[in-house]
């Protein structure tokens, strides 16, 4: 059954890597227009979501003994859900069919649909759909980028992420979504020519509303008791990245000459106050107790 399961993981697998390069053969052997080779990935995407989907409505079973435990739905819907990522990447970063708005959104809606599937399929597609929607900004280029966009973006991201790891109580798909957003804002920081610092105070601010009122809400937590005892791990995270963008506002010259070592205190204020506010993210606290050391 082991020797079954995997077989069909590997399955998926190839069907996923077989939906992008039915893509580049054709590119290579002239077979088609670009649109038809794009609608024909499509297509095969969105056949596998749909077959999956009646596989899992139907409780149709696959005659192939050990087969059921791989749960095939899940591994058709991450095929697809990955083709799909690659049509519209190569429509917009090979052959230019759509522009950067358009993909982006695209590759966002797909992201997060997937995450949401997560929740009858598991946690690995949730993962697919993460890593998927948080590489969707370096994935679209743009000529004049936008922080703002950028940061709503993923905060509907990690918003979406979090309702789905604490109805599922996935602590590592919490962590992971933290995380990306995190490394995103310290890659703006550093990178960006004249940085928009009310972007960056958004998304902390958004980073911690989430951490408060999602991932830690009663509502979505009630009937477990052991939800309310200890502190939340995942917390560690958001409180890291906010501290260390605290130190950044506060230390670097180019942020502390413009006066910026203010909007770090306001970051340490708010990892206080969600920390008072929900008791499990007691790490919070002494991310701002670090950051205010170094200093």
């Amino acid at each position: 059954a082991l020797g079954t399961r995997w077989a069909v993981w590997v399955g998926g697998i190839a069907l996923a890597l077989g939906g992008l390069f039915l893509i580049r053969y054709t590119i290579e052997a002239g077979i088609f227009g670009p649109g038809v080779r794009l609608t024909m990935a499509g297509i095969l995407g969105l056949a596998l979501i749909a077959g999956a989907e009646f596989i899992r409505r139907t409780g149709f079973r696959v005659p192939v003994q050990g087969a059921a435990g791989a749960y095939i739905p899940s591994i058709l819907t991450a095929a697809g859900a990955f083709i799909l990522f690659g049509t519209v990447y190569a429509a917009h970063g090979i052959y230019g069919f759509i522009g950067p708005a358009t993909a982006f959104a695209l590759l966002g809606v797909i992201g997060v649909a997937t995450i949401g599937a997560s929740l009858v399929h598991g946690l690995a597609l949730a993962g697919i759909g993460l890593v998927g929607a948080m590489v969707t900004p370096a994935l679209v280029a743009s000529q004049a980028p936008n922080p703002w966009a950028l940061f709503v973006y993923l905060a509907i991201v990690l918003a979406a992420s979090a309702a789905t790891a604490r109805i599922r109580d996935w602590k590592a798909l919490m962590a992971a979504a933290f995380a990306g957003t995190g490394i995103w804002t310290i890659l703006y920081m550093v990178d960006a020519p004249d940085v928009n610092l009310a972007a960056v105070l958004f998304m902390s601010l958004a980073t911690l509303a989430v951490l408060a009122l999602v991932w830690l809400a009663p509502f979505l937590t009630a009937g477990r008791d052991e939800a309310a005892r200890g502190f939340d791990w995942p917390s560690i995270v958001p409180g890291f990245f906010i501290a260390l963008s605290a130190i950044g506002l506060s230390v670097d010259p180019a942020f502390a000459s413009a006066g910026d070592a203010l909007h770090g205190a306001v970051l340490l204020a708010a990892l206080v106050a969600v920390a008072l506010y929900r008791p499990r993210a007691l790490p919070l606290v002494f991310a701002a107790g670090i950051a205010t050391v170094l200093i």
